[in-house]
């Protein structure tokens, strides 16, 4: 498994049409994600959305952008039921179940904790 930015799969113009209306990333992510891999995913970006929220009040001293970490977190979950629908329709009209593109690491790890700061030094 693949836990990374392109994490999400947008295999036709749905997803990318949906984004410009809504540029929300958990609601991108929770509509593109494969039902196999949705519960991982979306528990390990609450997670790191959290810990992005302490290192901003903690590290950088920014009350204001870690209350909007947790304004965003508390409006998804509002909105989530809403994006039902939409969910669906974009599993159903996937054609191309898994990208050749697609790597099997996660870009965070690879950039925070190993240090790879360019494309090129990826495994």
């Amino acid at each position: 498994m693949s836990y990374s930015f392109a994490s999400f799969r947008c295999c036709t113009s749905i997803c990318f049409n949906l984004w410009i209306k809504e540029p929300s990333h958990d609601s991108l992510l929770y509509k593109c994600q494969p039902d196999k891999e949705l519960t991982t995913v979306m528990r390990w970006r609450w997670w790191l959305d959290y810990l992005a929220a302490w290192q901003m009040l903690l590290l950088k001293r920014n009350l204001g952008d870690f209350k909007a970490v947790f304004r965003a977190r508390r409006a998804f979950k509002r909105w989530r039921k809403d994006f039902a629908a939409d969910r669906q329709r974009i599993q159903q009209a996937t054609t191309v179940k898994d990208l050749p593109e697609r790597r099997p690491f996660s870009l965070l790890w690879q950039y925070y904790a190993k240090g790879k700061k360019r494309f090129s030094d990826l495994p």
